[in-house]
């Protein structure tokens, strides 16, 4: 059997995945438990626990990066990408009503037609 140190990188992030450890700090800070995080996250409960032990025995440095992450998320994006955004988001909104008027036409036509 697998030892559950072996699982998770030195960086905190299990081997041969994407998910790390702050994926499972996020579910522990809205007291999940490990079941409904393996299931979620759509691995086994003892990736789960391996990430938890990785978490506890580096409980200062995780904490302190997630409260940079969350420091810049309560931030917010620059103005430069939310005008970006807003651009994208008209461009959207342009091509539904677009989609939508020729799905109506369509509609007619074939009301015409039938």
């Amino acid at each position: 059997m697998t030892r559950m140190r072996d699982l998770v990188t030195p960086e905190g992030r299990l081997k041969d995945s994407r998910i790390n450890c702050h994926d499972v700090y996020n579910y522990l800070k809205h007291n999940r438990p490990h079941t409904e995080i393996a299931v979620t996250l759509q691995i086994s409960w003892e990736e789960v626990l391996a990430l938890i032990h990785y978490i506890v025995d580096h409980e200062e440095e995780v904490e302190e990066n997630w409260q940079a992450v969350e420091a810049r998320i309560a931030k917010g994006n620059p103005p430069e990408i939310e005008a970006k955004l807003a651009e994208t988001r008209g461009r959207m909104q342009r091509w539904l009503e677009e989609r939508n008027q020729q799905k109506t036409e369509e509609v007619a036509r074939e009301r015409v037609a039938g």
